[in-house]
């Protein structure tokens, strides 16, 4: 992850934002994005992809780390073209091939989308998800893209004055308070 990336991330701890590998492993994040969604420390590298939570099947391990509408077909058709131009870009990474073999064998859908030609890929957009302490929220979700360094950064934000901005700020000032030692005195 380039150092530019990272001081970015760094400065923006309002906002949810998580760094992806090109394959869609979540590499860093704010503790925003851990208070939205769930904190990715507590998982493994593994159970970090994307790709694995959108198209293997669902473990119970209890909330889980991408709990926003990634089940739609047009995400997921959106992701396997993005998928399809990494491998394009690196053919010969055997982590990578490793990755999609693994979805090949455990998704019949993820094998169906993999061999249908798409032109195009559109991954942000307006996300909802459910949150325990505020219940529904609607975020637009972006989804930049680093040159020469293949990682993508994705945000949510809310828009300005609406209750999901209202919400947002509820859950940032929750685990705020939840972090900080309690007084003795």
């Amino acid at each position: 992850m380039p150092p530019g990336v990272q001081r970015l991330v760094s400065r923006w701890g309002n906002i949810p934002v998580g760094v992806f590998s090109a394959s869609w492993t979540l590499l860093t994040w704010t503790s925003m994005w851990a208070a939205l969604l769930g904190d990715p420390a507590l998982r493994s590298p593994e159970e970090r992809n994307l790709v694995r939570a959108v198209f293997n099947e669902p473990s119970d391990t209890g909330r889980p780390l991408f709990p926003v509408e990634q089940s739609t077909p047009e995400f997921k058709a959106a992701l396997v073209v993005d998928l399809r131009i990494t491998h394009e870009a690196y053919p010969r990474d055997e982590g990578f091939r490793m990755l999609i073999d693994e979805v090949m064998g455990n998704s019949e859908e993820f094998r169906e989308l993999w061999s249908t030609p798409a032109l195009g890929s559109r991954l942000g957009g307006h996300k909802r998800l459910r949150h325990p302490l505020v219940g529904e929220i609607r975020l637009d979700n972006d989804v930049l893209k680093v040159p020469d360094h293949d990682v993508r950064i994705v945000t949510y934000t809310a828009e300005p004055g609406s209750s999901d901005e209202e919400k947002l700020e509820y859950v940032r000032i929750a685990a705020t308070r939840t972090t900080l030692p309690l007084s003795s005195g």
